[in-house]
């Protein structure tokens, strides 16, 4: 019983960590952004005032440089794009496809 108990709280508190602050002590533009894939993935971004992006997939925490116009960041094989309240995550498990905010 403890063990069910255990592991329900863990479950329930990461659910709740996924709201987290990913600046890592920068200047955060944006607050952190939660998308929700088809498929049922779903990973966390948050732009930083340095033209790149924090991205949370995987069990890993991303920092991508601006690569292109608009939200298109990318780096070491990782690329995230945003456009019309839909984004892409490439490289970094998933798939990540049809996101929605």
């Amino acid at each position: 019983m403890k063990t069910m108990l255990l592991a329900f709280s863990a479950l329930a508190l990461g659910g709740c960590a996924i709201l987290e602050d990913l600046s890592g002590g920068g200047e955060a533009l944006t607050d952190p952004m939660v998308w929700r894939c088809e498929g049922g993935a779903s990973f966390r971004t948050q732009i930083l005032s340095n033209e790149s992006a924090r991205v949370a997939a995987g069990g890993r925490t991303y920092t991508l440089p601006r690569t292109g116009p608009g939200a298109r960041f990318s780096g070491g094989g990782v690329t995230y794009t945003e456009r019309a309240g839909q984004a892409t995550l490439e490289g970094a498990g998933g798939p990540y496809q049809n996101c929605r905010r």
